[in-house]
């Protein structure tokens, strides 16, 4: 299965401005949004994802129908239930410190660049398969929530901070 290469997204070929495009849209929105109301940014990011793989099919020469992408987005949201609610818990945490509400709107809006380049990696990955089509993700949906909703590492959280720094 796809393996995370979050930590080099200069190997992403034809799909990397697609992914880190909309990697830095996810990371806006969580780093606003997200920071002030927990959980309104899975709407905001939501549409991100949607439109990042909308671009990546049409980019792989195989468009897709925009309300498959959307049902794929809630079953993948609704398999990442924990990471969700964790997440939540989390901020109100760092909010509640003395880290407040800078610390976790930093944190949100790194972890929503991170799994969306994640999510946008096992994408561009799984279209880079002969014959592969958005129909086959339903299948590989318990793979998808564990690889992109993983418990980012110390080397992908430096680089992502990085990235949303310098970008």
């Amino acid at each position: 299965m796809a393996t995370q290469r979050i930590t080099t997204l200069d190997n992403l070929g034809k799909y990397q401005d697609i992914i880190f495009q909309h990697s830095l849209s996810a990371t806006a929105i969580g780093g606003t949004i997200g920071a002030i109301i927990p959980g309104a940014d899975t709407i905001g990011v939501s549409g991100v994802w949607i439109t990042m793989i909308v671009r990546i099919a049409d980019k792989a020469g195989n468009p897709v129908d925009d309300a498959m992408v959307q049902k794929f987005i809630i079953n993948l949201l609704q398999g990442a239930g924990s990471y969700i609610v964790g997440t939540a818990v989390l901020r109100v945490i760092l909010m509640s410190t003395g880290i407040g509400l800078l610390g976790s709107a930093m944190l949100n809006a790194i972890l929503n660049f991170l799994y969306t380049a994640r999510l946008g990696i096992f994408i561009a990955e799984l279209y880079d398969n002969p014959g592969f089509s958005m129909e086959h993700t339903t299948a590989m949906l318990d793979s998808a929530v564990k690889i992109i909703f993983a418990i980012p590492t110390p080397e992908e959280l430096k680089f992502a901070f990085r990235m949303t720094r310098t970008k």
